[in-house]
């Protein structure tokens, strides 16, 4: 959950009637409009498992208990770590994310496994809804991998969007080496908060409202970009203010001399690039299904033996 207080704000504002006021209001201001970076979605419903699904749980270091399902392919077969973004669950309502079962069948057909965990305080997982609690759930959620692939992390590809990059840098930052790395739409642990807070609230507020947050401890997305330990595919909006240009370029610069790296910048929204990565494309009429993922993601897994 994330915390607000008035002395954790930061800010060094003027002594004087208003900014006092200012100092008062501002934990309620960020309290009541604020949008947390990790967000409920609603009641469990177990029924909604796709297709065979297992369902699965583990228990974080602080010794609460995730909950989701792995749909498993071959018995040998790769295994996609799916990380979920703000406002998806493995475990509520399935059914309503429009292209996502599909997705993990495509997968499925091509023989590879599937595992999908909610974080804390999503969905069917205890807990409360909690930023500062997303590495530890990453951590949880990737052994389960690791078991499933039978201790063998290059059997594992991590796929993640937007929050779920989050996650999947913290799993790298904790050493961990899986075969591949795909991210859609991701964003960056130094900075997130900030923008999260701007492009909702606009300037002032938001600027406001994001010095009541702490942000997620997790490693910067450029530091995890130039440890260079892992194939990578980066698809980014060309115009997303949760990562503007300016921090698209510092990424390119840090996998310059990388030639595992793949950044591609592709020619729409966040919330669009997020919802095409789950197999829903957005049109002129609304949207329909396209559960194939991207070419350029295809493309990317076949040039390493993940993609028939």
């Amino acid at each position: 959950m994330t915390r607000f207080s008035r002395h954790s704000s930061g800010l060094a504002l003027p002594i004087g009637r208003a900014s006092r006021l200012i100092a008062c209001l501002l934990p309620l201001l960020a309290g009541a409009c604020a949008a947390p970076l990790v967000v409920g979605v609603g009641r469990p419903e177990p029924a909604a498992l796709p297709l065979d699904a297992e369902a699965v749980a583990c228990r974080t270091s602080d010794g609460l208990e995730l909950r989701g399902f792995h749909l498993r392919a071959e018995p040998e077969s790769a295994l996609v770590l799916h990380l979920l973004p703000r406002g998806m669950s493995a475990t509520c309502g399935l059914p309503g994310f429009a292209g996502f079962r599909e997705t993990l069948a495509t997968f499925r057909d091509r023989g590879l496994s599937s595992l999908v965990i909610d974080y804390r305080g999503v969905g069917a997982s205890a807990g409360e809804v909690d930023a500062d609690g997303l590495g530890r759930d990453a951590l949880a959620i990737w052994a389960v991998a690791q078991r499933l692939a039978g201790g063998r992390e290059e059997r594992v590809l991590i796929r993640a969007a937007s929050l779920g990059s989050l996650a999947a840098a913290a799993i790298i930052d904790g050493g961990a080496r899986p075969r591949a790395l795909v991210l859609a739409a991701p964003v960056d642990a130094a900075t997130v908060v900030d923008h999260a807070a701007r492009a909702e609230h606009g300037a002032l507020l938001g600027a406001l409202l994001a010095a009541c947050h702490r942000a997620p401890p997790v490693a910067p997305l450029a530091v995890m970009i130039s440890a260079g330990r892992v194939p990578t595919l980066l698809l980014v909006p060309e115009d997303d203010p949760l990562l503007p240009t300016i921090e698209i370029d510092r990424l390119e610069s840090a996998g310059r001399d990388r030639d595992d790296l793949r950044l591609l910048r592709r020619d729409e929204d966040h919330q669009s690039l997020v919802l095409r990565f789950w197999g829903f494309e957005l049109d002129e009429e609304g949207g329909r299904l396209r559960p194939e993922p991207l070419i350029a993601e295809t493309d990317f897994l076949a040039g390493l033996g993940l993609w028939p």
